[in-house]
């Protein structure tokens, strides 16, 4: 009677091994132990691991007579470590059993030889096992999915269209008296991939992390690093250089089962246009005439549409919140190509230039990402839209037409950027008076800095100030009537090399400016002084004479003698008896008002010259 393998493993349970001729029962495969039952090899290398009679002693041996033993457990699996207990053995094992003092028949083995997966598609499942030779393929334990025979190289194949994913699959072989299991969970179909980016320098992309990405009909692949992304670089493992414009074949392969096979196209390039928050229309540019989609990093459609001849796609999309990220894919022969994008804030800009009361427009500049998108510019005064303006986009500018519209600094003056009705970006402007300050040329010693003003919303001017040295140091009064001021500034200008200033401020809101015109140009030109003489004296001239009330004297940096002014002659004197002693001191005379010098210059000091007079005989 022919035999054939209908034994099912059953681990777990107290079952024993079920493999046998046709004709045997379970129960009696228990009730009477069958030393020539079959062995069962789950696996054959490293530790060999199988099933035997339930407590049955298993008994190894290699061609040379050495033995090694083990016994199965209550369920008949046994392990052990062949090349460990046996380590002369020349790849040949041989096995048989042993119970109740009756040992079975002997069977050989190759370490290491088992079924293998030889492909796994979406549909079909080869194996490779020994030529010629019946095969089963069981779904679990008890379901027959498929018997038959391997063909002359040991292949067979079946279909597994129908056989779920997760399903625990045994491949079931008889070889040399012995029944080799090889298990196999069938795992999920990979996916397809994702190009992101395919240049003459390689291909890029997302796949299933650590798969592989295996070149059609060739023997060289690429591995997906851990996040799925992948690289094929170029030139190829194969040492091909793709050209532009040709294509490739891979698929992807993990855990012995592989995707489908995709076209890659050599050179795909995609340009999208910036996203914002308020975009409802996504632009780009890509491969022509080619089928577009738009969606969220989960997989979320948000539009789809086409590209035209030229490769420019519109896709209409509901608004993103910034941040968001988008995938543009276009689809070419069945391989998704796609751009990543992130919507970004609405990051308009407007500057309005600063306006001043009696002009006539508000302009300014704008700037931004996807500026189509800005259909208007308004002004606003106290919140509301009072005049739409006009768009320069070859320079980015806008003008509105404001004349009549602002007419204090008390309102609150705006531009905005639209879209429709939407609002994009919004900005004050500006506003300042029209304003004249005139103060009246100052001369050191005086006491006050007076002079005019004029201007727009007079009303809005709190205070006038001095500065000195771009500091203020001083508060004046403003006459309103007579639109004079008048600011006190004694003590406070005391030499021409100070920056003197007037300003006009609203609150602390500088409205108008203006330097002062400081005075005080003198000379001085004293007479040079012999060693021995009483006297300094010299000339001085200038404007503002009046200003000076003494002549001092200074011996080396010091004011060793007031002196006397004559003002009709605009002369000096000083004493100088004992103070001038040697031309290597340093002397000079100063002009004062007060205590404010206006002008110093070096007195010459030179030896007086002694002469005689001696009469000849």
């Amino acid at each position: 009677m022919k035999t054939i393998l209908v034994a099912t493993l059953t681990v777990g349970a107290v079952l024993g091994i079920l493999w046998g001729i046709m004709t045997h029962h379970p129960q009696q495969a228990l009730a009477q132990p069958n030393v020539n039952d079959a062995l069962i090899i789950t696996q054959s290398s490293g530790p060999v691991e199988g099933f035997a009679i339930p407590q049955a002693e298993v008994i190894f041996s290699d061609t040379k007579g050495n033995t090694a033993s083990t016994f199965a457990d209550k369920t008949g699996k046994f392990s052990v470590d062949v090349s460990k207990e046996l380590p002369l053995h020349n790849g040949i094992i041989g096995i048989r059993q042993k119970i109740n003092g009756v040992t079975g028949p002997a069977h050989t083995f190759i370490i290491g030889w088992m079924m293998s997966i030889s492909k796994c598609t979406a549909t079909e499942l080869t194996v490779h096992g020994k030529p010629n030779t019946d095969i089963q393929i069981r779904i679990g334990k008890e379901t027959m999915l498929i018997q038959g025979k391997t063909d002359n190289n040991g292949y067979y194949t079946t279909n597994i269209s129908n056989v779920p994913v997760g399903s625990d699959l045994t491949v079931i072989q008889m070889n040399s008296g012995i029944e080799f299991h090889r298990s196999y969970k069938l795992p999920p179909v990979p996916p397809k991939f994702t190009v992101t980016e395919s240049t003459l320098a390689g291909i890029k992309g997302i796949a299933l992390p650590q798969a592989s990405l295996l070149a059609y009909q060739d023997t060289f692949g690429y591995g997906n690093a851990a996040d799925g992304t992948f690289f094929i670089r170029f030139p190829l493992l194969n040492g091909v250089q793709p050209t532009l414009g040709s294509k490739l074949y891979f698929y992807q392969k993990k855990d012995n089962r592989s995707g489908p096979i995709q076209e890659l196209l050599v050179g795909w390039s995609q340009h999208v246009n910036p996203v914002t928050e308020v975009t409802s229309d996504l632009t780009g540019t890509g491969t022509p005439n080619t089928r577009t989609r738009v969606q969220t990093e989960n997989g979320q459609l948000l539009g789809q549409g086409a590209s035209g001849s030229n490769g420019q796609y519109a896709i209409n999309i509901a608004k993103q919140k910034a941040n968001t990220k988008l995938q543009v894919i276009q689809t070419i022969a069945g391989t998704d190509y796609m751009s990543t994008i992130t919507v970004e804030k609405n990051s308009y800009t407007v500057s309005p230039s600063p306006f001043q009361l009696g002009n006539t427009a508000v302009t300014g500049t704008y700037s931004g990402t996807n500026l189509d998108t800005i259909t208007k510019v308004v002004l606003l005064v106290d919140g509301v839209v009072v005049k739409n303006g006009a768009f320069n986009p070859a320079t980015k500018t806008f003008q509105i037409y404001a004349g009549g519209l602002i007419t204090t600094l008390q309102q609150k003056v705006e531009v905005a950027l639209f879209h429709g009705n939407t609002e994009l970006k919004r900005a004050p402007v500006s506003v300042t008076g029209t304003y004249n300050l005139s103060p009246s040329p100052y001369q050191l010693g005086n006491t006050s800095v007076t002079g005019t003003y004029a201007g727009t919303d007079l009303t809005i001017i709190t205070k006038v100030v001095l500065l000195v040295d771009g500091v203020i140091v001083k508060n004046g009064a403003l006459n309103t009537s007579a639109k004079t001021f008048q600011v006190y500034a004694s003590g406070l200008i005391t030499n021409l090399q100070q920056k003197v200033e007037v300003a006009l401020f609203s609150g602390n809101t500088e409205l108008k400016r203006t330097q002062v015109s400081v005075g005080g140009k003198y000379n001085l030109i004293p007479s040079p002084f012999q060693l021995g003489n009483t006297t300094v004296s010299g000339s001085y001239s200038g404007t503002g004479l009046e200003a000076i009330t003494k002549a001092v004297l200074l011996v080396d940096g010091v004011v060793v003698k007031n002196g006397a002014l004559d003002p009709a002659t605009q002369t000096f004197q000083i004493y100088a008896g004992g103070l001038v002693t040697s031309t290597n001191q340093k002397v000079e005379v100063a002009l004062f008002n007060g205590t404010v010098e206006l002008k110093r210059a070096p007195v010459t000091v030179s030896v007086k010259k002694e002469y005689s007079l001696t009469a000849s005989p």
